[in-house]
């Protein structure tokens, strides 16, 4: 008990789905890629999506990216299978976030950014990953603080629709102890469920 009491913040019911900014045009999307960290090597602008990075010269060979708009989810596995990686911002080294040589497919992602909105109810922590039920930001949320190698005392078991990431990054994992199937998430997740249709079974906090 104690264990969920450190690592579950806060769990509040909302009566209908958050409201959020601006949805992102994945037409607009581009992602620039490089096969060394800190945007150096051999590189390669993406407008469109890669279900298949064999052929391109950059199948598992990308270190760093520019992201100049949208949202993308990148996978370990060619058609977007495997572990994915979801974020909205430049990353400069791959290995921060355990996924350094190792995309095989990515996409952009047409969604919505998180805008803030907690209609009154106290905020979580910034450094919290925010869990919703439905996909949009709706429905009951929680908040985790920490890592959690195994959510099975948890009741009942968690399903996220959608989830939002402030200044943290989490890695969201099928099995426990942080094995399985996971998606390293380090920007709001409008729909969950399209990538991540698994329980999760263990939760870690990656980056601070």
């Amino acid at each position: 008990m104690r264990r969920l009491l450190t690592a579950v913040l806060t769990i509040c019911m909302q009566a209908v789905p958050i409201l959020v900014g601006m949805a992102t045009d994945s037409q607009a999307a581009q992602i620039e890629a490089y096969v060394d960290a800190n945007f150096r090597g051999r590189h390669v602008v993406f407008k469109r999506e890669q279900p298949d990075l064999r052929g391109t010269g950059f199948d598992r060979d990308i270190s760093s990216v520019i992201v100049s708009e949208g949202l993308w989810l990148l996978c370990s596995e060619p058609r977007y299978r495997g572990n994915c990686l979801w974020f909205a911002y430049d990353v400069r080294d791959f290995r921060a976030v355990g996924f350094n040589d190792k995309v095989r497919s990515l996409r952009p992602e047409s969604g919505e950014l998180f805008r803030g909105d907690w209609y009154g109810t106290p905020t979580p922590p910034s450094s919290a990953l925010v869990l919703f039920d439905s996909q949009n930001y709706g429905g009951h949320w929680r908040a985790i603080g920490n890592s959690i190698t195994d959510t099975s005392d948890f009741h009942p078991r968690i399903v996220a629709g959608s989830a939002v990431v402030t200044n943290t990054i989490w890695r969201l994992c099928s099995e426990q102890n942080f094995h399985g199937r996971c998606l390293v998430v380090t920007a709001s997740v409008p729909d969950l469920q399209s990538i991540f249709a698994l329980p999760i079974a263990s939760i870690q906090q990656v980056q601070k």
